[in-house]
């Protein structure tokens, strides 16, 4: 449900985007790469690099493996990461440094290994149409005990000021971040599936309720709207 609803809606345009920011590179690494939308994306656009995909999820790698199986995928935590110093021209991070329980730590990971550095991270809640809208209606069919999954964690980390500052002390000296907003569409019901099956969010539902409550926000969810991205080129 993640590869089939939620890439293509949320994940695939910005995976173009950040692509395009690593224009050159013979050595690419992506980390967090979940089902490796943006190794797709660069294997598109550079075929001759070298180019190594981690997660710290197997299901996810071995999804990804069989999408893309001229990358090398690898499991790997991002706060120790399995490689050389400078192994890498680029590493590149899509909404993964969110989950990264020490950030500055996993930006001087990727700093070591690589040296340039293009990440990207959720704005506020309220500048995803989507994910504000299955906040509210959540909200609504549980005001018991509303499911905050993605408040908490997705766009938990939606300050540019403070990622700069992570940055910063992560050894980076040369950092540009930009506002990248973009638009989504899918359909109401496959929205209400994905975000109620294929995220976290599934764990704070009452799993007797799942089909019921996926049913309801089905009917009022919209079917597309803009998304905004914190995208940081460092070095």
């Amino acid at each position: 449900m993640y590869e089939r609803i939620l890439v293509p809606f949320m994940f695939e345009p910005f995976a173009e985007d950040i692509a395009a920011r690593v224009r050159t590179a013979d050595r690419i690494l992506e980390i967090a790469a979940g089902t490796g939308v943006v190794t797709r994306k660069l294997a598109a656009r550079l075929p001759n690099a070298r180019i190594v995909a981690t997660d710290l999820n197997q299901p996810m790698i071995d999804r990804a493996r069989s999408i893309v199986p001229s990358a090398e995928w690898r499991q790997a935590d991002a706060e120790t990461l399995p490689f050389g110093d400078g192994e890498f021209d680029v590493a590149v991070c899509q909404f993964g440094a969110m989950f990264f329980p020490d950030k500055v730590r996993a930006f001087r990971e990727a700093k070591r290994v690589a040296g340039r550095y293009v990440m990207s991270t959720w704005g506020p809640l309220e500048t995803h149409e989507i994910e504000h809208a299955v906040i509210q209606g959540l909200s609504k069919l549980l005001p018991e005990a509303p499911p905050r999954f993605l408040a908490r964690t997705p766009h938990g980390y939606d300050d540019p000021k403070i990622l700069r500052k992570d940055l910063e002390e992560a050894g980076f000296r040369s950092i540009t971040i930009d506002e990248v907003r973009l638009h989504g569409r899918s359909s109401s019901r496959d929205l209400a599936v994905g975000y109620c099956k294929g995220t976290n969010t599934r764990n704070e539902i009452p799993p007797e309720r799942l089909e019921e409550i996926t049913n309801a926000l089905a009917t009022m969810l919209p079917a597309e709207g803009d998304m905004l991205a914190f995208v940081a080129t460092a070095s």
